[in-house]
């Protein structure tokens, strides 16, 4: 339902067809970065991150997608309340079969600060957060797995954000069996 949004797809040496696919949406928003190899999730968010102009920055993995009223809901809240830093929601969680198998990370609504570094309150991938409080921190291409959390939690510290009590991200997590 937001209008105002540009997309960096970042093709990290994916065999999926990826640049295809996405060139064929005749869309002025879209921007595609095609790169060769696959440097991994923290490098291609890093890229995306980099080549951004809005003042909001939200993440979406291939596999995942938004629930139409996502940005629109959470920009608002960012638009609201001057000095917060970060909106999020809660997931929906799919399968590989596409069966939903759970929801997580939703709030409760009420705005919180982010002060102690063990324990990351707010889930990354359902976040919009503020692109001017990013300056000088950077996804850390040493981490494999988990950079968005890392990334996330440096953001975040010492800065206000929301969890808000509604789904608006659908999480694909593959089954393990």
């Amino acid at each position: 339902t937001y209008k105002n949004w540009e997309c960096i797809v970042v093709d990290d040496g994916s065999t999926d067809n990826t640049i295809e696919k996405a060139g064929m949406i005749n869309d002025e928003r879209i921007t595609i970065i095609h790169r060769e190899h696959n440097s991994g999730e923290a490098v291609a968010r890093q890229i995306a991150l980099e080549h951004s102009r809005g003042e909001f920055i939200a993440m979406l993995d291939a596999d995942d997608w938004l629930y139409p009223e996502k940005l629109e809901r959470q920009i608002n809240v960012l638009m609201e309340i001057q000095d917060l830093f970060l909106v999020s929601c809660g997931m929906a969680i799919f399968g590989k079969r596409g069966e939903i198998s759970g929801i997580r990370a939703t709030g409760t609504g009420v705005i919180c600060r982010f002060e102690k570094v063990e324990k990351l309150p707010v889930a990354h991938a359902p976040s919009i957060f503020k692109r001017s409080g990013t300056l000088g921190i950077c996804y850390d291409s040493k981490y494999r797995m988990a950079s968005d959390s890392d990334f996330l939690r440096r953001v975040l510290k010492e800065r206000t954000f929301i969890v808000l009590p509604y789904v608006g991200y659908a999480y694909r997590e593959l089954d393990s069996a």
